[in-house]
C-alpha cells in the first residue's frame, strides 16, 4: 500500500460519455492518490530539513560553548597562598629566617667639607661623622667631629630631604650636648625620614657666626660593614 501511494499510478481515462461537467479524475490524473502523495513527500521533506538545521547548528557551536565548567577545586588550590610566601608587606630590613623582634643596623658616614656646600664658602672647615641606624625602632645615633671653622659654630643639623647640591629643612640638632667636638648623641627618626637616610637624601651640616647658612657639610652615604666608632661604643 505504501508503494502506491509513493509510485505514480497510471492516468485513468474514463471511456464513458462526458456529462459536460467534467470528471474531476479527467482534470487531475491520479486523483486523491497523487494529492497524498505529495503531502507525504512535503512531510518527509520538511523532516529531512529540520534535521539538516539541526546538525548545522551542533557543528557550529564553539568549543568554548560545549566545554564544562572549570573545577572550583582547581580555582581554590590556585588562589591559596603556597606555604612560606613572602608578605608584600614585609619589612624592608627584614631577612630570612631572622625573628620579627630583631633588631637590624643601618651605617652611613659622611665626610664634612666647605667645598659640599651649596654656595661658594672660603673656609679652610672640615669634619667626618659617622652614624648608625636601627631601622626596627628608627633611633639614630652619631659621632660628628669638625674643625678649622672660621669662627665659633652655631649649630650643628641634620637635613632632609635633599640631594647633593640641594637644600633641605633640618630635621634633628646634632649636638644636643653643647657646640663642641666630637659632638654625639642620639634621637629618634620618624617613617618619611628614615626613607630619606636610606635613599641618601640626608646631610649633616655645621653653621657659624660668619657663615650662618652653613660654613660645611657632609652627605650621608650608606656603608655596608659597622663603623668604628660603634663598634667600640657597643649596643
Amino acid at each position: 500500500m505504501l508503494r502506491d501511494l509513493l509510485l505514480p499510478a497510471p492516468a485513468r481515462v474514463n471511456r464513458g460519455v462526458s456529462t459536460g461537467l467534467g470528471d474531476p479524475r479527467e482534470r487531475r490524473p491520479g486523483g486523491p492518490a497523487r494529492g497524498l502523495r505529495e503531502l507525504l513527500w512535503l512531510a518527509l521533506a520538511c523532516g529531512a530539513l529540520g534535521l539538516t538545521a539541526g546538525a548545522a547548528r551542533a557543528a557550529d557551536a564553539s568549543p568554548a560553548q560545549a566545554a564544562p565548567p572549570a573545577s572550583t577545586g582547581a580555582a581554590a588550590a590556585t588562589s591559596t597562598a603556597a606555604p612560606g610566601a613572602a608578605s608584600p608587606g614585609a619589612s624592608r630590613g627584614a631577612s630570612p629566617g631572622a625573628s620579627p623582634g630583631a633588631s637590624k643596623k643601618r651605617y652611613f658616614k659622611a665626610e664634612i667639607s666647605w667645598a659640599n656646600n651649596t654656595y661658594y664658602t672660603p673656609s679652610q672647615a672640615s669634619g667626618h661623622a659617622e652614624f648608625e641606624l636601627d631601622v626596627t625602632t628608627h633611633k639614630l645615633r652619631w659621632v660628628l667631629t669638625f674643625k678649622d671653622l672660621s669662627s665659633p659654630p652655631t649649630k650643628v643639623t641634620l637635613h632632609a630631604p635633599a640631594q647633593p647640591g640641594a637644600t633641605g629643612a633640618a630635621i634633628m640638632d646634632l649636638a644636643p650636648q653643647g657646640l663642641k667636638s666630637p659632638a654625639q648623641g642620639e634621637g629618634q627618626l620618624s617613617d618619611a625620614q628614615v626613607e630619606y637616610l636610606l635613599t641618601g637624601w640626608s646631610y649633616a651640616l655645621v653653621t657659624t657666626r660668619k657663615y650662618p647658612q652653613g660654613e660645611a657639610r657632609g652627605q650621608l652615604d650608606r656603608v655596608r660593614a659597622p663603623l668604628p666608632a660603634f663598634v667600640q661604643a657597643g649596643p
